[in-house]
């Protein structure tokens, strides 16, 4: 059934006043961009602390009795200066209880706020909601654009992202230029993504020994120096299984130089030109 073109933006206006109106359309190239209250180092901690299943565990930075609480506390400073992503994180994630609180309202502040220019908010979008939220296809499209945008931008935290959506059905130059930058930074979801990427690439067990461990590492190091313990024999336990005794026990002479005990070291490594 056609109906008079006239309806139209009678249905318009019902969908906006039950709340269902569609988002409006937005060129994220046209937005002017403006860095949040935080430094980049101040960025990288907060989205290292929400990545993954990280707000149910502890941290180099946060751990020991009451570990979540501290969080919480560091988080509501962060909120305080006006740091819209730990708002978001408050209002979703129960730190008393340790479950999350799934509330899609606290996506549209946001989005709000991305839509004006605010470059830390557009960033965060998809790493609050990753696994935990279930965005709608509209909220996830324009997710992306910001995402994109902001990658653009120079934001390790949208590169990152951009980085896995590019990656989805091909891998390519910028996708993978933006995914190291952001695991050199030292971003736990971009380190996993670049150390998956050189296992997808071996032919032979011990191909890319070396990148491999080194990403394995700084991936554990964020949770404390036994994670990295615990790591580091699991490597060397599945190089001896697949690529045998002889060349495992190789490598783990080659690797003596490093004090797997000491986390600033190991989190300061330079993985793409680790010493072999």
């Amino acid at each position: 059934m056609n109906f008079p073109q006239i309806f139209v933006p009678i249905f318009v206006l019902i969908f906006f006043l039950i709340g269902c109106a569609p988002p409006p359309k937005i060129d994220a190239k046209k937005i002017k961009w403006r860095a949040g209250p935080l430094t980049q180092e101040e960025e990288l901690m907060f989205h290292n602390e929400l990545y993954g299943d990280q707000l149910y565990n502890t941290s180099i930075n946060f751990n020991g009795n009451g570990y979540s609480l501290r969080r919480k506390t560091y988080f509501s400073e962060l909120a305080k200066r006006g740091y819209l992503p730990a708002v978001a994180v408050l209002n979703s994630f129960d730190f008393e209880k340790r479950v999350h609180v799934l509330d899609h309202s606290v996506f549209h502040p946001l989005f709000a706020a991305a839509r004006n220019g605010d470059l830390p908010s557009a960033c965060a979008i998809f790493p609050i909601a990753w696994s935990k939220f279930q965005l709608t296809q509209s909220q996830k499209d324009e997710a992306l654009a910001l995402t994109l945008a902001g990658a653009k931008q120079g934001h390790l935290i949208c590169q990152a992202y951009a980085a896995h959506f590019l990656q989805e059905n091909d891998r390519n130059v910028e996708a993978e230029a933006y995914e190291l930058a952001a695991a050199k930074a030292g971003y736990i979801f971009s380190i996993h993504g670049v150390r998956a990427a050189l296992d997808a690439k071996k032919v032979k067990p011990e191909d890319n020994f070396d990148e491999i461990l080194c990403w394995t590492l700084k991936g554990a190091a964020f949770r404390g120096k036994q994670n990295i313990r615990f790591a580091h024999a699991g490597e060397m336990a599945s190089l001896s299984v697949h690529a045998g005794d002889d060349f495992a026990e190789r490598k783990k002479q080659e690797w003596n130089w490093l004090d797997i005990g000491n986390v600033a070291v190991v989190r300061r490594m330079d993985c793409v030109n680790v010493q072999r």
